[in-house]
């Protein structure tokens, strides 16, 4: 399982990943507002990379993504 698991998250995109952990360790230090606040923020930066627009493709495609951490 462990290996599984660990298949699953190196085929994600790395930059994704980081930004997420980032968010979520910072939210244990901050109130409520401001944690959604820069959440909101993340989504917006990752929203217009490119591999969220190959991230859909992919899915539109019934194929598997080709993230490249851009």
């Amino acid at each position: 399982e462990v290996q599984a698991l660990a298949q699953r998250l190196a085929a994600m995109p790395a930059r994704a990943l980081a930004l997420t952990r980032q968010a979520m360790d910072a939210a244990t230090t901050m109130d409520w507002a401001t944690a959604l606040q820069r959440e909101a923020a993340l989504q917006g930066e990752l929203g217009a990379a490119h591999d969220f627009q190959e991230g859909v493709q992919a899915f539109l495609n019934k194929r598997a993504p080709q993230f490249t951490d851009r």
